[in-house]
């Protein structure tokens, strides 16, 4: 075989090392190079394939046990700030 190249292969060869001396970085400085397909394609406007939504086997009513024990909790504060600002008006 032999070790010259082909009239196109050198042609290529030139074009390639021309472009690489033309690239310019023209991305913002900072941006993240592994970004998800999915966020690319919704910030682009398209549809986006959902990602697979499975529950859990667990407890179904726990959000709701968490909203009530809030719920509980803060009305006992607001009833120590009103009781004390009564207290101290009086």
């Amino acid at each position: 075989m032999s070790d010259l190249h082909s009239p196109s292969q050198s042609h290529q060869a030139d074009q390639l090392e021309q472009a690489d001396a033309l690239h310019v970085e023209r991305r913002r400085p900072g941006r993240v190079d592994n970004v998800s397909p999915a966020l690319i394609s919704m910030l682009r406007g398209c549809d986006a394939p959902a990602p697979p939504f499975e529950l859990e086997d667990g407890d179904a009513l726990a959000p709701a046990r968490g909203i009530v024990a809030g719920l509980v909790l803060s009305s006992a504060v607001w009833a120590a700030v009103i009781g004390s600002i009564f207290v101290w008006l009086h």
